[in-house]
This record gives structure tokens, sequence and C-alpha cells, in this order.
């Protein structure tokens, strides 16, 4: 399921126990979710009984708590919060890519960033931008430097102003204790993304990566070799948000070739491979050969603009099944 779709089953189901970790109450005896506000809100109404690791390194943030009177099973603990391994330098294919899907940023534009190489390093390029704003499933170390220098504002924003809205962030103590203190504002899923909310957000630029795209413009992310390897996630409510979005934008970025040399852009999704994000749903695609602007193109101008940014060792192969 999409995850707009997920937090919606999840929302109709009976749970005989929830387990959740929360920051420690406050004085109000609220108990914040600190930096994971995905489907609590969710699961929670449907529990029989909430058990609840109570950890004093949660930081509280702003967005979705819980009463401390609700939870049935507390458990306290003083546990450090999982971190990502460290990460190695992007290398000169990312950084290409990143370098092309940053001239696609304006000043103004609010942001999502999906998983990945290449949305990572691009935040690092948008130093010199303006009141940029982000509404994201996830936020990762890559924000900090960009909320030190004042970039990443939301003062363009025409919703949650001011905010760095997302349901989770994932990275270093500094990006967690920033959470807890800077313009962070968590919600769950029902609403980071949902198509309605997305659609207010002018000027949204989801930039997301890929397994493969396909000269139709369809694009996988999810299955390789016919065997599923990641889930379908929230790529799609991004895209569909993105082109909602007045001055929204739709960003598909990947290297144009596997580390085997197998050519990322392919003629045809192979059978067995589901297509995650329709054709429909794409309006811009990045290799580090350069940007295949894809909106309001006829099928075979869009076929020529993905081949135009293949690796130029395919490109032959891929003109001759077009006109085969």
């Amino acid at each position: 399921m999409h995850y707009s779709r997920a937090y919606r089953h999840f929302s109709s189901q009976h749970f005989d126990l929830v387990i959740l970790q929360v920051a420690p109450p406050n004085d109000a005896g609220m108990c914040s979710l600190g930096i994971n506000a995905d489907y609590a809100e969710a699961v929670v109404p449907n529990a029989t009984h909430i058990l609840a690791y109570v950890n004093d390194q949660m930081p509280s943030t702003e967005g979705p708590a819980i009463d401390y009177s609700e939870l049935d099973f507390v458990v306290p603990v003083s546990a450090e919060l999982l971190m990502p391994p460290g990460a190695g330098a992007p290398g000169p294919i990312i950084d290409q890519i990143a370098h092309h899907v940053a001239t696609l940023v304006r000043d103004g534009d609010c942001l999502q960033m999906g998983i990945g190489k290449v949305p990572a390093a691009v935040l690092p390029l948008l130093k010199h931008c303006r009141d940029l704003g982000m509404h994201s499933g996830l936020v990762d170390d890559s924000v900090i430097p960009l909320i030190e220098l004042g970039v990443l504002t939301g003062g363009c924003k025409d919703i949650d102003r001011g905010h760095i809205v997302t349901n989770a962030v994932y990275g270093s103590r500094a990006l967690y204790d920033m959470a807890g203190e800077a313009n962070f504002k968590f919600s769950n899923v029902g609403y980071t993304h949902s198509i309605g909310i997305l659609a207010k957000v002018n000027n949204l630029v989801s930039i997301n990566s890929a397994i493969e795209v396909d000269l139709w413009g369809q694009v996988n992310s999810e299955s390789l070799g016919g065997q599923q390897v990641s889930g379908i996630g929230g790529s799609v409510d991004f895209a569909r948000g993105a082109v909602a979005s007045p001055g929204g934008r739709s960003i598909i970025a990947l290297p144009s070739l596997t580390s085997s040399g197998r050519s990322r852009i392919v003629s045809q999704l192979a059978a067995h491979t589901p297509a995650t994000i329709a054709r429909s749903d794409v309006g811009i695609v990045v290799s580090e050969h350069g940007i295949a602007d894809l909106r309001g193109l006829t099928t075979d101008k869009r076929a020529k603009a993905l081949i135009s940014i293949a690796d130029p060792s395919v490109r032959a192969d891929l003109e001759s099944l077009v006109h085969a």
C-alpha cells in the first residue's frame, strides 16, 4: 500500500497490543511521540492495551502526544535513539545528479526529500537559496546546515508557515535535539502524505530516487529481478501531491547505470515488474547526463527525452527499440 492508504487501513483495524516509545510526561501529563509520529494516531484508538517505553532520551517535540493516564503498561528506559550508519562520500555520479536537481529548485520552494544518496546530496547545494520550506515523510541530518544558515525557514508556505513538517526524523543526536527545539512540526502520515494537504502546499518539489524508469516514464522503485526489495512507500503520494501543487514539480533522480553496468533507463519494465509510479505522475527525470522534462510531451517525445539522459552506451539500442 501507499503510505497514505496504509494509514487509513490501520485506522480501521483492531489491535490487542500497541507498543510505543515516548518522551517522559510534561507538566500536563502528556507524553510526546518524539521523533516518530507516523502511525501511532491511527492505531492507539483501536488498541485494547497500550505499552509504552518512556525514554528519558526521547525529545519532546511539537506534534502528537498521548496522555500518560492512557498507558496500560509503562517501561521506563534511558536508551540512545536509533542512529543511521555512517554514510560515505556520494561519489562523482551522485554529485552530478544532485547538481542537475539543484537547478530545478527555486527560492521559496517547499521540498520533499525521499530516502537515498541522491536526495541527501541535493540539500548541501541549496545553501544559496532563500526561504525554502519542507514537507516530507522523513528528515535526516542533511537539513541541519540549512536550518543553521537560515535557509530552511518555511517563510513562503501557505500552510504550516515557518515549520518543517514531517512524521519522522532519523539521524544524529544533534538532529534529535534540534527536532525538540527548532521549528519542526510532527504530524501523522494521514496528514503528511495526504493529497488534499499536499495540493495546498504551493511550489512543492518532490525529489525521489528509483530503481529504473522505462521509456513510457513508468517508475519501478520496489522490485529488482522480479524480487520485492522495498515497500511501495510514500513516493506515489508525494509525486501526485507535487503534480497537484500550484507550481509543484515531481522529480525522479537516479544514476543511468547500476553498479554492474546495466541501464536503469529501459525500453519497457520487464514482465513481473510493477510500475510503482504511473507515467502520468512523473514530471521530470534526472540522471548524471541531464534533465528530461516530460511534462506535456507526447509519448514519442517522452521516449526521446529519456534516451537523451541514458548512458551513451545504450542510447542507440534504446532508439532502435523505439522505432522497431
